[in-house]
């Protein structure tokens, strides 16, 4: 089933309008989706769409924000394939960014 563009440009509206169900649990995890769009708030705060954001984290809602946050017009984001340090080289050196270990 193909998507139309203009179905994915609801969607993505529908998306970036706020959570339904705000106080719910994310995935059965310690996030609810308030917390997640708060914190894609948050990202596009402090960084702007120029900026790249290489995100390495096992924690859903972390990886919901950051991508939440991109599609809202914030940073880039890079998600490595694995944490080592030659993937992390070669991120670096295919999508250049600045190593924080978090955003101000």
């Amino acid at each position: 089933m193909e998507m139309k563009k203009n179905d994915f440009t609801a969607q993505l509206s529908q998306l970036l309008s706020g959570p339904k169900v705000p106080g719910k649990a994310y995935i059965h995890g310690s996030w609810t989706y308030n917390n997640i769009y708060a914190m894609a708030g948050d990202l596009l705060h402090h960084l702007t769409p120029n900026d790249t954001l290489c995100i390495c984290t096992e924690d859903k809602g972390l990886m919901a924000a950051a991508i939440l946050a991109s599609v809202a017009g914030g940073p880039i984001v890079v998600i490595p394939y694995a944490v080592s340090r030659q993937v992390m080289g070669e991120t670096m050196d295919t999508m250049p960014y600045t190593v924080r270990s978090s955003i101000p």
